[in-house]
């Protein structure tokens, strides 16, 4: 019974969850057929260059089309006229220094984007003659950030062990250079005479004791 409680609790969440997830997506400016076909062109132009790179997949989100790397990140968003910004652009993963070069290059094509833009994202407009290599090349370096990082690790650990001896191969052992405990000294008392060799024996030239003197106890003669 009280298994059957919280699966409807459950359950009751999640309906409650989705229907709670609503999302209005904002209405796009009147245009002529001219503007919706251009615009159309720009986003399949972008579409192809993406799609061709390694392991990205579409998904809509926020009422844009984004693309994200396989167990990666997003890299990309299209943005047309996004919060009524009146640009038809992309928003693109990048570094700081390279925002900086693409800003100083083409400061009426590139800009900061809003929300990403302090992480380093770049923006780029696609209206009017669009440099498509420059873009090309702004998307690729966004996908190679995205990617994930597991390989390159697994590169650069293999890359710093290649050259790198193994753990103790060049070391000699403990001791292998260093001559055995007591090599080059003698040995104890070989270099040293014996004791007393030198030296003439004890009383040898001495008289004995009592040799001249009369022995102890002996009462002398009168």
């Amino acid at each position: 019974m009280a298994g059957a409680q919280t699966t409807k609790r459950r359950a009751t969440a999640t309906t409650r969850k989705v229907a709670a997830s609503t999302h209005v997506p904002r209405p796009k400016p009147p245009r002529s057929a001219r503007e919706a076909a251009a615009i159309a062109r720009a986003y399949e132009r972008v579409r192809g260059l993406c799609l061709a790179l390694d392991g990205v997949h579409e998904k809509e989100a926020w009422s844009e089309a984004t693309f994200r790397v396989d167990r990666g990140k997003m890299f990309l968003m299209f943005a047309d006229n996004h919060h009524d910004d009146g640009r038809i652009a992309f928003w693109c993963r990048s570094t700081s220094d390279s925002r900086e070069a693409w800003l100083g290059m083409a400061p009426e094509r590139f800009f900061v984007p809003p929300y990403v833009g302090p992480s380093g994202w770049v923006g780029m407009c696609i209206d009017g003659d669009v440099p498509w290599d420059m873009a090309a090349e702004v998307i690729t370096e966004g996908h190679r950030l995205a990617s994930p990082q597991a390989a390159p690790q697994r590169v650069r650990t293999a890359t710093l062990g290649a050259g790198a001896p193994k753990r103790g191969a060049s070391a000699p052992k403990r001791g292998a250079g260093a001559p055995k405990r007591g090599a080059g000294a003698p040995k104890r008392g070989a270099s040293a005479p014996k004791r007393g060799a030198g030296a003439p024996k004890r009383s040898a030239s001495a008289p004995k004791r009592s040799a001249s003197a009369p022995k102890r106890g002996k009462p002398r003669a009168r």
